[in-house]
């Protein structure tokens, strides 16, 4: 399926605020007690910065420029304001929901026009390294382009730490799906590296680490499980390296069973051009990886011919939370000291 090809008309359909309005009923929490919740935590916010936003203006007014009214005039006034201020706050608002409300109805209408998968909700099923990071991982927004290949293009988001110390993580994710089972391999880009060392996907051991020849790995760390060097240079063909070295420099591909992965720290605009180039990408993924592993086989495996990994090739081995933290921690001490020095 070429996603050039797609009907893209959806995704510029203007709705009216009553198609808005049935979607909104339709797909927010109808229960009586969480809305009543909400409502509870909600309203008063809004109600104290209406009265303060109103006070704040009947001041302005009728203290700098009509002094002199009379107390009706003054009361009415108040009101006005309030209501004022009351109308604006709920235009802004419901702005705001109508705008994220009418992007997920295009996209929902793209994809039920072209036969494709939504994605959104937690990525239930997602083998790669990068759905392990964090908390509350979830799907914002995405495609998947049934039958063979599995063509998926989607951002994703997950988060860190809680209370003030929360960070929220957004990606760009793109995989396919090949015929055959792989070793884990991650091509972890240099590009988004702490000092162009420090994995931004967790750290590995050095006895996973593999070096190529030429200046690959100025572009790429690569990691497999012990012994399985020769295995990756089955597949990562000269030709393939100069190619991702060319278009996937900001990308960290990993390969794990038969999924091919490529994360970016840039997540995709979900509008038709950002559409087709995640699409088009995760087609060349496909194409490239499938014509250069249909043939392989683990010769750790009793049958040959089977299309299964041995279990010391099917995951690597992330280091220990707590010795990344102690790396930092020196690194940052070190740094810290010579400030010091220096100053």
């Amino acid at each position: 399926m070429d996603p050039a090809k797609f009907d893209y008309s959806p995704l510029n359909k203007r709705y009216t605020n009553r198609e808005l309005w049935a979607h909104f009923k339709t797909t927010l929490p109808t229960s009586k007690i969480v809305i009543g919740v909400l409502a509870a935590l909600i309203l008063p916010t809004i109600l104290i910065v209406q009265v303060l936003l109103g006070v704040t203006a009947y001041i302005a007014v009728f203290g700098f420029f009509l002094p002199s009214a009379p107390m009706p005039a003054r009361i009415a006034g108040l009101l006005l304001l309030v209501l004022a201020c009351a109308y604006s706050m709920y235009y802004v608002l419901w702005k705001l929901l109508a705008h994220f409300m009418a992007n997920n109805m295009r996209r929902r209408a793209f994809a039920t026009a072209n036969s494709l998968q939504y994605l959104d909700g937690r990525p239930s099923q997602e083998q790669g390294v990068l759905f392990k990071l964090g908390h509350s991982q979830t799907f914002t927004g995405g495609f998947v382009v049934p039958g063979p290949g599995r063509l998926t293009m989607a951002n994703y988001q997950y988060v860190t730490g809680s209370g003030k110390s929360t960070r929220v993580f957004d990606f760009g994710v793109v995989r396919c799906d090949i015929s055959r089972r792989l070793p884990n391999v991650l091509l972890d880009a240099t590009s988004n590296n702490f000092m162009k060392r420090f994995s931004n996907l967790g750290g590995f051991g050095d006895d996973q680490k593999i070096e190529l020849e030429g200046d690959f790995s100025q572009y790429f760390n690569v990691h497999c499980p012990p012994g399985y060097g020769t295995d990756v240079l089955y597949w990562l063909t000269p030709e393939l390296m100069q190619l991702l070295k060319q278009y996937m420099t900001n990308y960290d591909i990993e390969v794990i069973d038969n999924h091919i992965y490529a994360y970016s720290e840039t997540p995709f605009k979900l509008d038709q051009a950002g559409i087709q180039s995640g699409l088009q990408l995760a087609n060349w993924l496909h194409a490239e990886f499938e014509e250069n592993t249909h043939r392989y086989s683990d010769a750790r495996v009793a049958n040959a011919t089977a299309n299964v990994v041995a279990e010391q090739g099917r995951r690597l081995k992330h280091k220990k939370p707590w010795v990344l933290a102690t790396i930092l921690l020196i690194i940052y001490i070190l740094f810290h000291i010579l400030d010091i020095l220096h100053g």
